[in-house]
């Protein structure tokens, strides 16, 4: 299968399952929370203190993709001194 066959397959796979969806999605709010956090100069230990949270709980949410609540986004996105903007997109 070459290239291109190769991307049409997985871009179909994607709009057909939602566990790569929600896989994909979590990756890349945890990319961008990471982005956040180096701009910011801010460090785990930071947003955990200041949400008075363990480290190791804080490093999960962040760098696990994990499975975030909106508060928990937005806690974390306040405690990094950022805000969130949110945009659905339509699938062509």
């Amino acid at each position: 299968m070459g290239g291109i066959e190769k991307f049409k397959q997985i871009s179909n796979e994607y709009m057909s399952s939602k566990n790569i969806r929600r896989k994909l999605l979590r990756g890349e709010v945890s990319k961008k929370i990471q982005d956040a956090m180096g701009t910011n100069g801010v460090t785990v230990g930071d947003i955990a203190n200041k949400l008075g949270l363990a480290d190791c709980v804080v490093e999960r949410r962040v760098e696990d993709c994990a499975n975030l609540t909106l508060d928990e986004l937005a806690d974390i996105a306040g405690a990094i001194g950022s805000v969130i903007k949110f945009d659905i997109k339509e699938v062509k």
